[in-house]
């Protein structure tokens, strides 16, 4: 099947730019036009943190990415208290359902839209005088380097959903990488090229953002919550910090060594991974775990915010998760929760499971509860989703080196993430069954209702053992349907 893909000349102005002053103290812009846009070093800013802004709404991170559609698919809910559209996708599989359709659709068109307008901006700053920005060439190469490896980051999600496992079906095309504007019709490109091409982007990236977060502005890395969450009130420094909200250099580092182990690059996956791991708790220190202390109680870090290379950021997140929800339906989760954590098992990650106000046996997750604690760095971790965390990275790095024949090595990484969440037995099990079967329970205590665990278990092609008697195989009903004729966007 073919699918033809319009990318429409998006009014930026309009689409982009409202509200967007929730990131930079600016006058919005929804009636500047785009030659007045880009030509000021502003208008790339305000477009640059526009296109962030969209992507985090509903139908991307704001939900379908993060704890909506891919958390269903992970089963991490109870089957019957989750919106129709998700039962129908999670549960029955109904694949040709039109509300899961719809899903897809959505998920794919407003994706293409960002591509879009990272294009736009792309194309556009290329041909600019470095003395169009306040802080020249270094200004100019991080506003680029981010639409770069926006644009990267969005085709890896939909490589993800829309096409089978590279394990599966490496040739096959299915999803087309977009890379120019205009661009009226760009075919399928075989899941290989695209994961290639997404590699060679997050390079780019990656070099161009590297001079402003590792040397003229590494403090609004390596200063941790207080810059990367909390930012800056000075109005001239206030572009430059809010980090973990932006693909910064470490997170692009993070983005490659996924997408390389996702590829099955076990080479570029243990080298990327590794590079990260040095700007964590035992090298640079940039990052760090959440403390037992801040990882408890009514002043417990919602987020576990400490490790987030990247998040998705939205003022109005908790509000929207509500209003989405409503009253019918409580998101609780599956019952098998408690062979995840077992009791006797100390684990700080299940502090974030409270009781479900109606059925007070059952839980709920408190990551996407507001939480009105005013202690220092709290309320901030209302406003994001998390997309890209360290201990991700750890998971990749301990598999490489399973992989390349460290087994020990491997299973010392992967301890190091279960002592920082509060286990106190070391994993020892170096036989390959044993191995992946504690990583892919670690990735299902660490990204319960965050959208990520059920890629593992696509990527590397098992069956999700959900209980003893449940296993639900890795096939075709994870991957979506590609939507039909025409989507113009």
């Amino acid at each position: 099947m073919k699918t033809f893909i319009k990318h429409i000349a998006v009014v930026l102005s309009v689409l982009v730019f409202s509200g967007c002053n929730k990131w930079l103290d600016v006058k919005p812009t929804d009636q500047i036009t785009q030659e007045r846009l880009f030509s000021e070093g502003i208008g790339f800013r305000n477009a640059l943190n526009g296109i962030y802004q969209y992507i985090a709404e509903g139908n991307l991170y704001g939900r379908n990415l993060t704890w909506g559609l891919n958390s269903a698919l992970a089963q991490d809910y109870i089957g019957n208290d989750i919106s129709q559209e998700y039962q129908n996708a999670a549960t029955t599989f109904i694949q040709t359902d039109p509300t899961v359709l719809a899903i897809g659709t959505n998920i794919w068109g407003n994706a293409y839209k960002a591509i879009a307008n990272s294009n736009k901006l792309i194309n556009e700053i290329k041909g600019k005088d470095t003395g169009l920005f306040q802080f020249g060439n270094v200004e100019k190469k991080l506003i680029l380097g981010e639409a770069i490896a926006l644009r990267a980051m969005l085709h890896f999600e939909l490589v993800r959903l829309f096409a089978p496992s590279p394990a599966q079906d490496l040739s096959g095309q299915y999803v087309p990488y977009v890379d120019k504007y205009p661009s009226y019709y760009t075919a399928p490109s075989p899941t290989s090229t695209v994961l290639q091409n997404i590699q060679h982007d997050l390079e780019e990236a990656k070099d161009l953002v590297a001079e402003n977060d590792t040397i003229l502005n590494r403090a609004s890395l390596s200063t941790k919550l207080s810059s990367r969450l909390v930012g800056t009130n000075v109005a001239e420094e206030r572009f430059f910090s809010f980090r973990m909200m932006r693909l910064n250099h470490v997170a692009i580092a993070g983005l490659l060594a996924k997408v390389a182990l996702y590829a099955g690059d076990v080479e570029r996956a243990l080298s990327e991974a590794a590079y990260v791991y040095t700007y964590g708790p035992l090298g640079k220190k940039w990052w760090e775990f959440t403390s037992s202390t801040n990882a408890a109680g009514v002043n417990i870090y919602t987020k576990f915010a400490d490790d987030v290379l990247f998040g998705s950021f939205n003022t109005d997140l908790v509000a929207d998760i509500t209003a989405y929800r409503g009253t019918t339906v409580r998101y609780r989760i599956n019952k098998q929760v408690s062979a995840w954590f077992p009791s006797n098992e100390r684990d700080y990650r299940i502090n974030l499971l409270v009781p479900d106000a109606v059925v007070s046996t059952d839980v709920v997750s408190q990551k996407w509860i507001a939480t009105n604690s005013t202690g220092q760095f709290r309320m901030q971790q209302n406003t994001f989703a998390p997309v890209l965390r360290l201990s991700e990275i750890y998971y990749i790095y301990s598999e490489a080196l399973y992989r390349k024949g460290l087994t020990a090595d491997a299973l010392t990484i992967l301890n190091q993430v279960r002592v920082a969440r509060g286990k106190i037995n070391t994993f020892t099990d170096q036989s390959e069954a044993g191995f992946y079967n504690e990583l892919l329970n670690e990735y299902r205590r660490e990204f319960l209702t965050e959208g990520q665990t059920i890629f593992a278990y696509k990527r590397l092609g098992r069956g999700m053992q959900i209980s003893s008697t449940q296993l639900i195989p890795m096939d075709e009903r994870f991957t979506f349907k590609i939507p039909e004729g025409e989507v113009i966007y």
